[in-house]
C-alpha cells in the first residue's frame, strides 16, 4: 500500500505435523491480509482474495480476528488524521476496507470518534484560548469535524467540556487572589455570553464574582458615609459599614477541657471612625478603635484582637471579609 502503511510480515513457520497434514497456522491467515495491506491499496484488493485467505486457512476471519480487522481499519484512519489528508480518495480506501472486512457501520462509527476526538479536542483548546469562540474559528471546528467524519455528538460535548475548562480556569484565578475587578467581571460576562453558558450556570458565576467585586470595591474606593437610623452615632462619628445578622462569639472554658467559641448574641454590627460596635436587642458592645490591635480571619469568622481583655469573633457570613478591610483601612486613617 502507498506510503508504507502496514509493513509485510513473515508467515509463521509450520510444525512438521502442520506439514504432515498439510494444515496451515491460522494466524497466518490474519498476517497473509495484512501483507496484502503491505502492497496494495484497498481498491486493488477484492473480496474474492479475502475469501480466498480464509478457504485456505479455514478460518472465518470476522469472528476469530475481528479485533484484528478493526485494528486494520484504525490504522488506516489514523494515518489519514495524522497526515491530514482530507482526500476523497483516502476516505474511498478507507471504505473499501470496511466493504471488504464486512464491518458494521457501528463499529467504524466509533474508531473514527475515538481516533478523531484527540485532535479535534486539541484543535477546541486552541480556538477557545482566547476565551472566545469566534464565527471563523467555529466554522473552522464543523469543517474538522466534517473531515474527522466525528458524531456530532462527540463535537458538541468536546466543544462543551473545554468552554468548561475555560471558564473554570478564569474563575479559579480570581478565586484564589479573593477579588475580581470590575474590568474583569465584564470579561466574564463577555466569555459566558459567548460560549452561549446556560443562563442558570451564568447567574450562578456571576454572583460569585460579584461577591469578590464587592471585596475589591473595599478594598480599593474610597470609604463613603453610610446614612444610619438617628440617635446610634455619636457628634462628629462617621459610619463606613453596617450589616444585620452578625454573630458575635466569645471564648469559654468548659469545665477541664480545652477552651471554646460560644456564640453569645447576634445582632447588627457598625464599623465608625471611631469605634467598632455591636447593637443587639439585649445587649450592646463597642469597641474603640484605638484599642484594635489587628484583625484576622479565623474559622467561625473575624477575630478582633485587642490590646486587653477578651477578643471577641464577628461572624457575617461572604460580608466578613468586607468587616476585615473596612475595619483594617479605618484603623489605618483611610477615611475622610
Amino acid at each position: 500500500m502507498e506510503k508504507h502503511i502496514f509493513v509485510n510480515v513473515p508467515l509463521i513457520k509450520r510444525s512438521f505435523l502442520q506439514r504432515l497434514f498439510r494444515q496451515y497456522p491460522s494466524d497466518n491467515a490474519i498476517i497473509e491480509v495484512n501483507n496484502l495491506l503491505a502492497i496494495h491499496c484497498p481498491q486493488d484488493i477484492s473480496i474474492q482474495e479475502i475469501q480466498a485467505i480464509q478457504q485456505k486457512y479455514e478460518v472465518d476471519l470476522g469472528a476469530q480476528y475481528g479485533l484484528n480487522l478493526q485494528e486494520f481499519y484504525a490504522v488506516l484512519w489514523n494515518h489519514y488524521v495524522v497526515a491530514e489528508e482530507w482526500s476523497l480518495e483516502f476516505k474511498q480506501q478507507a471504505n473499501q476496507l470496511a466493504v471488504l472486512f464486512k464491518l458494521d457501520p457501528a463499529v467504524t462509527t466509533e474508531l473514527k470518534n475515538k481516533i478523531g476526538a484527540g485532535p479535534y479536542r486539541q484543535a477546541a483548546i486552541t480556538y477557545l484560548s482566547k476565551r472566545r469562540l469566534l464565527t471563523y474559528d467555529r466554522a473552522s471546528l464543523e469543517e474538522l469535524a466534517s473531515q474527522l467524519e466525528l458524531s456530532e455528538e462527540i463535537s458538541t460535548r468536546i466543544v462543551a467540556e473545554q468552554k468548561q475548562k475555560v471558564i473554570d480556569g478564569y474563575v479559579k484565578i480570581l478565586m484564589q487572589k479573593n477579588r475580581c475587578t470590575h474590568d474583569e467581571l465584564r470579561e466574564a460576562e463577555r466569555m459566558t455570553d459567548n460560549f452561549q453558558t446556560p443562563a442558570p450556570l451564568k447567574k450562578q458565576l456571576l454572583q460569585q464574582l460579584r461577591v469578590l467585586v464587592s471585596y475589591w470595591e473595599a478594598e480599593h474606593q474610597p470609604l463613603s458615609a453610610i446614612a444610619i437610623a438617628e440617635g446610634v452615632l455619636q457628634k462628629n462619628e462617621t459610619c463606613y459599614f453596617w450589616a444585620p445578622n452578625a454573630q458575635w462569639y466569645e471564648t469559654r472554658s468548659r469545665g477541664y477541657g480545652s477552651p471554646e467559641l460560644e456564640l453569645i448574641n447576634k445582632g447588627a454590627v457598625y464599623v465608625t471612625s471611631k469605634r467598632l460596635m455591636f447593637i443587639a436587642e439585649v445587649k450592646t458592645a463597642q469597641i474603640p478603635l484605638e484599642r484594635i490591635l489587628k484583625v484576622q480571619m479565623g474559622p467561625k469568622g473575624l477575630n478582633v484582637i485587642k490590646d486587653k481583655g477578651k477578643n471577641p469573633v464577628l461572624g457575617l457570613g461572604p460580608a466578613t471579609e468586607i468587616l476585615q478591610i473596612v475595619i483594617t483601612r479605618v484603623i489605618a486613617g483611610e477615611h475622610s
